[in-house]
């Protein structure tokens, strides 16, 4: 994250987003965010198969927990 030990103290607060890609950035300071919850127990019939493709092969095994048809490499 280059230099953000530098820019940053002990005791500052930050924020770390995932939603970056594989080389996030930090900011200084907290963001505003809502989280939202839904039960895939209860995900309504969308009349085709939900097919997943994944760009990280790590994350493939926790993506293969949702419900899906089937999961695949980008």
């Amino acid at each position: 994250c280059g230099d953000a030990t530098e820019k940053l103290a002990p005791g500052d607060e930050c924020a770390v987003p995932c939603a970056e890609g594989d080389a996030g950035k930090i900011y200084k300071g907290l963001l505003k965010f809502e989280k939202t919850q839904t039960d895939a127990g209860v995900l309504p019939e969308v009349g085709m198969k939900v097919m997943l493709n994944v760009g990280n092969p790590e994350l493939a095994f926790t993506f293969g927990q949702l419900p899906s048809d089937g999961i695949g490499p980008v």
